[in-house]
């Protein structure tokens, strides 16, 4: 996928979370029960530190700080998101005592991660993200550079959204010629990759996000392509309990 495909989708996703960050916050107020294995693991893994520093890429709005926060683990927290609106949502919700740095950022820009993000953390998570990334390598990428920021026994932690397998998602797909006879948009279909799509969201009139459903080929392939011990992988959350594929991975070798 060339750069301008990857713009275009990036700045549809970028205009959808500004225009409903509003009404996307207020259903995603709940934590997702996979967290629930996760912090499982870090409860039975006595090497990690007492405090973790934790890294929250596409963090939202800060839900999932909140969850650890009640799940009694001492933490420091970096939240990034490309969402200032998402991000004025977080930083109204996630509780006073948690040390907490929010940075507006954009993974596709030069650097994958800001600056305050680019040193060791004990546990990096990245829920309902790599589906809005667009192109394998730029998903690769951003996972590669995830990993390097792990510390020693350290935990990353990647979510991967499972729409493609159920219809009430795949009923939302809006073809290309669609998206583009309703906003003026136009991708090159060339430059597209098997499994991206436009999703709609809402109606009268409905917005719209790049998704990328990511099968489970492509999933081992991300996972393989890591410098990382896997750990677990498991399906959770939804009504059926497998909205979402989790793969966890740890640093297991020193640096």
């Amino acid at each position: 996928m060339n750069q301008q495909t990857a713009q275009t989708l990036n700045r549809i996703n970028r205009d959808f979370y500004h225009q409903c960050a509003e009404e996307f916050s207020a259903t995603r107020q709940n934590p997702w029960r996979g967290w629930k294995q996760l912090v499982e693991h870090i409860h039975s893994l006595g090497d990690l530190p007492r405090e973790l520093s934790v890294l929250d890429v596409g963090c939202g709005n800060g839900r999932f700080a909140r969850y650890l926060s009640e799940a009694t683990i001492e933490f420091s927290y970096v939240g990034v998101d490309i969402s200032t609106r998402a991000l004025d949502h977080a930083r109204s919700h996630i509780p006073e005592m948690i040390p907490t740095e929010l940075v507006q950022h954009d993974l596709l820009a030069d650097k994958i991660l800001p600056p305050r993000a680019r040193r060791p953390f004990s546990l990096i998570v990245a829920f309902g993200l790599l589906h809005h990334v667009p192109g394998y390598e730029r998903r690769r990428a951003i996972l590669s550079e995830l990993a390097q920021r792990l510390d020693y026994q350290g935990i990353l932690a990647v979510s991967i959204w499972q729409f493609g397998r159920f219809d009430r998602f795949k009923n939302k797909i809006v073809s290309w010629d669609d998206l583009n006879s309703q906003t003026g948009i136009s991708i090159d279909s060339s430059q597209l990759e098997p499994g991206d799509c436009i999703l709609s969201w809402g109606a009268d009139p409905p917005a719209y996000r790049y998704c990328h459903f990511i099968d489970s080929q492509e999933a081992d392939n991300l996972s393989s392509s890591l410098p990382l011990e896997p750990i677990d992988s498991y399906c959770a959350d939804g009504v059926s309990n497998d909205l979402n594929k989790y793969y966890l991975f740890r640093r297991s070798a020193m640096r």
